[in-house]
């Protein structure tokens, strides 16, 4: 970002350096960092930008701590499924054991087998 306001023939005509100048100017403006925040502001996705910064955050962090990545997704997955009303979680585990049943069965013979 460049400061001109501040730099022209004002700062001369009242005996200030160009330099001292420039740095009068900055701090009346505030620095660079300050005047994107407040553009940020201004378009209202601030909020969008600091959601993003903060799951690139987390991506970073569950990397270099696998385990507490896989105890984090296990607590999040049974606070999901326990949101779920009861009847349906019934139902899942219900059809699960019946499916996990029918493949057992299709796999064992149909009559005993005798050795000898």
């Amino acid at each position: 970002m460049r400061v001109n306001s501040g730099t022209g023939g004002g700062g001369k005509a009242r005996g200030i350096d160009p330099a001292e100048a420039r740095r009068q100017a900055k701090l009346a403006l505030g620095g660079a960092e300050q005047v994107k925040e407040q553009c940020r502001d201004a378009r209202g996705t601030r909020w969008l930008e600091d959601l993003w910064q903060d799951f690139r955050y987390i991506l970073r962090t569950l990397r270099q701590r696998p385990g507490f990545a896989a105890v984090s997704l296990l607590t999040l997955a049974l606070g999901i499924a326990g949101m779920r009303p009861p009847e349906i979680s019934v139902f899942a585990v219900m059809i699960s054991i019946l499916v996990g049943a029918a493949l057992l069965a299709s796999f064992l013979p149909a009559r005993p087998m005798r050795a000898g």
